[in-house]
């Protein structure tokens, strides 16, 4: 499962064989260069088949949600399979949490989310109050843990993007990683 599917990654994953690749978005239309499905996360996540999937990728997209995002991260977890893995990215800004669904303009939205379409933002300041209640957070973020440096210079991964968190951080969560569980 792809949300707001990127057209690089997109394309690679269309490449190899055999894999049964869904994508999604609020807006399909974005996207002329994929068969994009219609989903609203904020309306329709409880909707999304559990034990489903062994990946889901998503980027900069939980910003845009107007709703819980522990809702939607609660649903998206219930939807991997045992061993899957859900790799996404979400910016994390300077200063505290804050978010707002309604109520404000676009220029307010700029000032305190970044973006006009925006409806939170996540700070460095309390990300163990707010994603780090979701699922573990690495006391210090360096994505060379992840990935090889000689993989992320051949891929043009800039230097100020490989530590500490930011815009450009990636996690990777199992879902027994998730920390809001029933049993």
């Amino acid at each position: 499962m792809h949300i707001a599917p990127e057209r690089g990654i997109y394309e690679r994953i269309r490449k190899v064989e055999g894999v049964v690749y869904e994508v999604y978005d609020l807006e399909p239309g974005n996207f002329p260069f994929a068969d994009v499905q219609p989903l609203d996360l904020a309306a329709q996540c409880e909707q999304i088949p559990s034990n489903t999937y062994d990946l889901i990728i998503h980027s900069h997209v939980m910003e845009h949600v107007p709703c819980d995002a522990a809702v939607v991260f609660f649903h998206l977890q219930r939807s991997l399979k045992e061993t899957g893995r859900q790799v996404f990215s979400i910016p994390i800004l300077s200063g505290h949490w804050d978010s707002c669904f309604g109520g404000v303009d676009d220029d307010e939205r700029v000032r305190r989310f970044g973006q006009a379409d925006h409806v939170r933002r996540y700070g460095v300041l309390d990300l163990e109050r707010t994603l780090g209640m979701l699922f573990p957070l690495p006391e210090k973020y360096d994505l060379t843990e992840l990935v090889p440096e000689e993989d992320l210079d051949r891929y043009n991964i800039p230097e100020y993007a490989r530590s500490g968190f930011s815009s450009s951080s990636v996690f990777v969560m199992g879902k027994a990683d998730f920390k809001l569980r029933l049993d």
